[in-house]
């Protein structure tokens, strides 16, 4: 009520305000039109003006050059006059007659004659001694044959002389003319040219009128000048420091406009520029006297506007005044109304608080228990009788939560009710008589009286059940969440361990049929083709059941990008491979030209075309299958994918079933054609999360067409898969470090004296130099003193066991770079415990792995492939893979420890990297190999099962050549990669 009463107030003056912000804005946008047609009004004045000053001293200028042009001609009549040591005086009297008579007639200032040579033969009467300025260039008129002007010039102390100089020019024969001399004809500027100059144009009275000259570094004014007072030629300014509006006029530009004067002060002028004479007009008025007009029509429209606004605020005056006595009688009439309404609203509140389910007791100032209604007697367990009167902070609200005492000063009720200060409490206890507390949540509310506090009044309820529900709530929740993550950890196990021991298997079967020895019968390679064509189903079947459950656990995150459709779908025809053929069967695509691209997940919709196609492919005994891609005939984009094919077909009533998990049209389909039922379950799937809709239409019989419709964009982005990300490199020359003269020398630690005799003999007869050590403690000793190129280690000695040493070993930097072999009994089962190792063999030595192990080792040359890989099945199918590509030198690391230790060491040419390994994993390797200013440049293939997450993924594509992942693609994909490196680097692989 009192803010409503407050705008009531102030808005007839908020009004007045208003409307004065509106008549000031107003009157600056009319004081700006004033003046802005007021300026263009001079301007225009200006420019008539000046151009017909210019006119006026042109046509005067013209009418000189006339006359002059007549005696030239007149003179010309008497060459006999010009030519030197010929006078005449006859001639020179009628000559100076003529010119006497002419002068006196157009009172002319004085008129010369002369020769080449500069002689004057003749004057009029009134021509003074001719200046030797005006002489020089009237030689030069005599000479050059060119008509000339000069002046204003001061001859005396209060006069000047302007002059006009015509060659004289006899006509010979033909075309042919001769300068005879020069005719001089000069005029007073104070009775002709200023007055001109000067003359006032189109009753302008009080615009300033100027001639104006650039002589020299000067600006020069050629008229009187009234301001600053100055006589002609006397006001002179450097040329630095002219006014804008002479600079114009002198430099020859014509313009109009707000310039400045020669005393500095803003003008509206306009300027001209006479060609003959060097000459500028500048015709100007002052501003102050140009706006004078408009600054009085404004005053006038400011005084009408305030007279206008003072009429409205008495008015408003008036109003309010009306306005506030008739308020106070209404305020009258309803005091007695609210009298009454407050007694009403005293027994309703009553009744309220008699029939409110949350407790309610109110507090004095002091704290103490003024009323409190039923819910909350029977919350607290007090009656009325024993809480009235009496502190409620010392019968229920005495100590905290945790049993400790409760200050009365920090009671949040009680500074309520002394401060005014409302006060929440989510967490908080109520005592009752019985000694025993309960849960509560309250607000504490001020009471006040007159604008005092008198009060507070407290709203509480009993939250026991509620805390007990919660409790439960985040038992289960917790539960849920442990349980889902036990799931998820579950799923990424699942995915490494399970997908590991079939890639091996995978793996080797296709390397043994390839049969290279040739000593494996059609029987044995018929068995392999089952072991692979087993290991591969059951491969796609855990893929498909771990994509099934990723996809129901929501962890599916899209890659969005730009997709060429078509692409795809040749692209994914030719990745199936051997899956697409079959007797009888031939797959074909139909692709547009031309399609624009859409905004999707490429592999999944890849994952989803593989699916259809090799669905179609199996369930169709002869024909065709066909992929087809459709546009939209407005826009050009792709519209939908089709697979059709001319298999068994559908039962109309087995349609909705396919999309099951582990469901199939029927059980004869199963047991004839194998498979589980969850590639279209996980299709539909994908292409939900998509934004897409995959359909079905099929005839018994006569085949099967499942269509993907597409949508321009899907909602989310995923980063789940991209076979590569391929990036060229500059590889400059690293020499390695530690390259010593001669045969490379091994230092070989072992505490058994028959092992170290034989592994010495099998050293020496690899052609490398042996130094022994028989403990740990010798063997350390050793390889500071000599630097080994490689050290062989056995881990079970006396003393400094081989675990010690390696760590020696790897704490100094100088020794850190050894590559370290181990050769121990227990090598195989302790694999994962030694860090920093490059290989390992197992007691007793076989000579051919001592041999491939030192050798893949050494550093005996830099280049080669280096593969970091701790499952050994895993090596040695990449070992045979690369070797299938190229025949360079390879080397092996157990781990991330161990490829640093190689490193250290050699330059390989390229890193096949895993990521999942003990100790140093594949990201930390990978990242200290980018900060390494040596191997920065260096190329890595991560070869991995894990699921990558997006983030993981985006890192990789940065940092490495291609990401593959291991599986039974894993051959053509490392060989693809492999061929479309750089050819420089593909050489220096094959040359190791």
């Amino acid at each position: 009520m009192s803010l409503r009463r407050s705008f009531t107030t102030l808005a007839p003056f908020c009004a007045i305000l208003l409307a004065a912000a509106v008549a000031l804005f107003g009157l600056r946008l009319q004081h700006e039109r004033l003046r802005s047609g007021a300026f263009v009004y001079w301007r225009n004045r200006m420019d008539a003006s000046a151009d017909a000053t210019r006119a006026a001293v042109q046509s005067w200028l013209d009418g000189l050059q006339q006359d002059n042009d007549f005696l030239a001609q007149q003179v010309a009549k008497t060459p006999a006059l010009l030519r030197a040591g010929n006078g005449n005086l006859t001639s020179e009297h009628a000559v100076s007659e003529m010119l006497t008579e002419f002068a006196t007639e157009s009172e002319y200032r004085g008129i010369w004659v002369l020769r080449a040579d500069g002689r004057v033969v003749a004057a009029s009467d009134n021509a003074d001694s001719l200046p030797d300025v005006v002489r020089a260039s009237a030689l030069a008129a005599a000479r050059t044959g060119e008509r000339g002007t000069i002046g204003p010039l001061r001859i005396h102390d209060d006069e000047q002389l302007f002059a006009v100089i015509e060659p004289v020019i006899q006509e010979g024969p033909g075309h042919s003319t001769r300068l005879l001399g020069a005719v001089v004809l000069s005029v007073d500027p104070y009775t002709t040219l200023f007055p001109t100059v000067l003359l006032e144009q189109d009753g302008i009275e009080h615009a300033r009128h100027r001639l104006v000259q650039h002589i020299g570094d000067e600006f020069v004014v050629l008229t009187p000048s009234d301001v600053p007072l100055a006589e002609p030629g006397r006001l002179r300014i450097p040329w630095a420091r002219t006014p804008s509006s002479g600079a114009f006029a002198a430099s020859g530009t014509d313009t109009s406009g707000a310039l400045r004067g020669v005393d500095g002060a803003p003008i509206i002028a306009a300027t001209r520029h006479i060609p003959e004479t060097g000459w500028g007009i500048v015709r100007a008025i002052d501003e102050r006297e140009a706006y004078a007009a408009a600054e009085r029509e404004f005053r006038l429209d400011a005084l009408f506007v305030s007279t206008l606004f003072l009429l409205a605020l008495l008015i408003a005056v008036a109003i309010r005044r009306r306005q506030r006595t008739i308020r106070l009688v209404a305020m009258g009439e309803s005091e007695a109304r609210y009298q009454e309404e407050r007694a009403r609203l005293a027994q309703r509140n009553a009744l309220l608080l008699e029939s409110a389910a949350e407790g309610i007791f109110g507090l004095d100032h002091n704290g103490t228990i003024i009323f409190i209604n039923p819910a909350a007697e029977r919350i607290v367990g007090w009656r009325t009788g024993e809480l009235l009167g009496k502190s409620q902070h010392a019968l229920m609200h005495h100590t905290r939560v945790d049993g400790t005492p409760s200050p009365q000063e920090y009671c949040g009720i009680c500074m309520t009710a002394s401060t005014g200060r409302g006060y929440t409490s989510q967490d908080d206890v109520f005592w009752r008589p019985d000694g025993t507390s309960f849960p509560v949540e309250y607000q504490s509310t001020p009471i006040r009286e007159d604008g005092a506090v008198a009060g507070a009044v407290v709203t509480f309820r009993d939250v026991s059940s509620r805390r007990r529900a919660n409790q439960e709530l985040v038992r289960a929740k917790e539960e849920a969440e442990a349980a889902n993550a036990a799931k998820s950890e579950f799923l990424a196990r699942m995915s490494h361990e399970l997908r590991t021991p079939l890639n091996s298997v995978i793996g080797f079967s296709n390397i043994l049929l390839k049969n290279k020895g040739g000593n494996l019968g059609a029987q044995d390679m018929a068995y392999l083709e089952r072991i692979g064509t087993n290991g591969v189903q059951l491969l796609a079947l855990i893929n498909d059941i771990l994509d099934l459950s990723k996809i129901e656990a929501g962890k599916i995150v899209l890659d969005v990008s730009a997709v060429a459709v078509g692409q795809l779908v040749q692209e994914t025809i030719l990745q199936l491979g051997d899956r697409r053929h079959k007797d009888g069967v031939s797959v074909e695509a139909i692709v547009p030209t031309s399609l624009d691209t859409i905004d999707t997940d490429a592999t999944k919709l890849r994952q989803v075309l593989i699916n259809l196609i090799g669905n179609a492919v199996k369930f169709t005994h002869a024909g065709t299958v066909t992929v087809s891609v459709e546009s939209d005939r407005l826009s050009g984009a792709p519209a939908r994918i089709r697979v059709s094919d001319t298999g068994i077909g559908i039962a109309p009533d087995r349609i909705a079933a396919i999309f099951a998990a582990f469901e199939q049209a029927d059980t004869s389909t199963s047991r004839e054609y194998g498979g589980t039922g969850l590639g279209l379950s996980i299709s539909r799937a994908l292409c939900e999360l998509l934004g897409f809709r995959l359909e079905v239409e099929s005839v018994v019989g006569r085949g099967t067409t499942f269509t993907i419709e597409l949508s321009p964009k899907p909602s989310v982005r995923e980063a789940d898969d991209a076979i590569e990300a391929s990036a060229n490199r500059d590889r400059g020359n690293v020499n390695s470090n530690g390259v010593i003269e001669g045969s490379p020398l091994v230092l070989v630690i072992e505490d058994d004296a028959d092992a170290r005799e034989l592994l010495r003999a099998h050293v020496e007869d690899f052609g490398y130099r042996v130094a022994v050590a028989a403990s740990g403690a010798e063997g350390l000793r050793l390889a500071e003193a000599l630097r080994p190129q490689l050290i062989t280690l056995d881990l079970m000695m006396p003393g400094m066991d081989g675990w010690e040493l390696l760590k020696r070993l790897a704490a100094n930097p100088e020794l850190a770079r050894i590559p370290v072999v181990i050769v121990s009994s227990i090598a195989g089962e302790m694999q994962d415990s030694f860090v920093g190792a490059v290989d390992w063999i197992d007691k007793p030595v076989a000579h051919a792995l001592l041999c491939d192990a030192i050798r893949n080792n050494i550093d005996c040359r830099e280049g080669g492939v280096l593969i970091v890989e701790d499952d050994p099945d895993a090596r040695e199918i990449l070992s045979r893979y690369v070797a299938d590509e190229h025949s360079g030198e390879l080397r092996v690391a157990c781990d991330g420890a161990a490829a640093l230790a190689i490193l250290g060491a050699h330059m390989p040419d390229l890193v096949l990297l895993d990521l999942k390994m003990p100790s140093v994993d594949g990201f930390t390797l990978l990242e200290t190999i980018r900060e390494s200013p040596r191997l920065r440049h260096l190329a890595v293939i991560v070869v991995t099962a894990l699921q990558l997450s997006p983030q993981q993924r985006e890192l990789l594509a940065e940092r490495t050549i291609a990401i593959l992942e291991k599986g039974q693609t894993l051959e053509s994909d490392l060989a693809r990669v492999l061929r479309r490196m750089p050819r420089a680097m593909v050489a220096e692989l094959a040359q190791g």
